[in-house]
């Protein structure tokens, strides 16, 4: 589809929005059938149906920043509870939803559309600063708001093994895979979308994935216990780390996901980097603890000490375990094979990279996230 979208709107608007205010009761949720062409919007019980239609974009400037976006969560399944019927209404109900203590505000439909308020935390709301015309800022932007919702599913699959004892295939989503939303919780309750993004992400929220899969689709409910569970570690994460915590955790996440699609090459490199980074900063913990001068910690981070001296300093000093020292070897060897000698990665040398990974982010950085990629033919992770 060569023409951009345009702004699809729930009603028109009657009054002008107030920014920053939080999410109504029931979330912005596309439903309904959409094809190519207009749609007539109605608004019923709270619950929105957007018109959609193509053509240029809107050059107003409300279109060009937005407060929010909403993205559906893939593999399909079921949050709270399955509905009895599979109804507009039971789909686009709103079953649970959080405001973190920075200031964000996330909430989750049964069907799965994840709709999350950027408003309230100055690490993503836009700023004033931030012209409309400045297009590395707003690409700035929207990397920042895509780390903080692939690190909510982080905290997610995270939840799922903590309290379900269950995994999910890892889902990453990108700034072309979300609908934007300009406006969050109008006292009218309209809601206004806008985008130029691919037909299938407007699709995806527009028909709640209902459509997409068939009634055995779905064995897959996340309890409301394990979104509680989800907000909480994603409020630590962001309130301890900020935007950077996000990113990290975007990039195991990322790394799991590479392994389960056997892009197993990207996965280690991904998984290794965050393990080098979690190493480089015991690092200097370390040396810092010894009492080194500056000038002496700069030259203890220099080219020479690579990450397998550093790792040999560290294990004969007791800092690292055996069972670390045993897999930053294995992993840092296997990277090294691949970088080098374009030799090929195996599964097992992928899903043991984002592993450790994982276990130096919780031991070493103080991380509280597991991610366990899936592998072909399994059930389970």
């Amino acid at each position: 589809m060569s023409a951009a979208f345009a702004r699809t709107l729930a009603r028109p608007r009657e009054r002008e929005p107030r920014r920053g205010v939080a999410c109504p009761t029931v979330p912005a949720c596309a439903t309904g059938h959409v094809g190519v062409g207009a749609r007539e919007a109605i608004s019923r019980e709270g619950r929105l149906h957007l018109a959609v239609r193509s053509g240029p974009m809107p050059d107003s400037e409300e279109t060009r920043g937005y407060a929010g976006f909403a993205f559906l969560l893939h593999p399909p399944l079921w949050c709270g509870d399955e509905p009895a019927e599979r109804t507009k209404e039971a789909l686009t109900e709103s079953i649970w939803r959080s405001r973190l203590q920075i200031g964000l505000e996330i909430s989750v439909t049964r069907e799965g559309l994840v709709l999350i308020d950027f408003s309230g935390w100055h690490e993503t709301s836009k700023a004033e600063a931030v012209r409309d015309n400045d297009i590395d800022a707003i690409v700035e932007m929207d990397e920042r708001r895509v780390a903080v919702g692939n690190a909510f599913l982080a905290c997610l699959h995270t939840a799922l093994l903590a309290e379900q004892k269950m995994g999910h295939r890892a889902q990453v989503i990108t700034p072309a895979e979300v609908v934007h939303v300009t406006d969050i919780g109008l006292p009218d309750g309209t809601v206004f979308f806008f985008d130029e993004r691919p037909l299938t992400a407007l699709v995806s929220a527009a028909l709640g994935g209902a459509a997409l899969d068939d009634e055995k689709a779905r064995m897959l409910i996340v309890e409301r216990a394990t979104l509680d569970v989800a907000s909480g570690l994603l409020d630590e994460l962001l309130g301890s780390r900020a935007i950077d915590g996000a990113r990290t955790a975007a990039l195991l996440l990322r790394a799991a996901k590479a392994a389960e699609d056997e892009e197993h090459g990207l996965a280690l490199i991904i998984a290794w980097s965050l393990s080098e980074q979690m190493l480089n900063a015991h690092w200097v913990k370390y040396i810092e603890r010894q009492g080194a001068s500056k000038a002496r910690i700069k030259k203890l981070q220099e080219r020479d000490w690579t990450a397998g001296v550093v790792t040999e300093t560290l294990s004969i000093a007791k800092e690292l375990s055996d069972e670390l020292y045993t897999e930053l070897n294995a992993v840092r060897r296997a990277r090294n094979r691949w970088a080098h000698e374009l030799r090929p990665i195996a599964e097992d040398e992928a899903h043991r990279a984002v592993k450790l990974a994982g276990s130096m982010l919780t031991s070493v950085g103080g991380f509280s996230l597991a991610l366990r990629p899936w592998r072909r033919g399994s059930t389970t992770p």
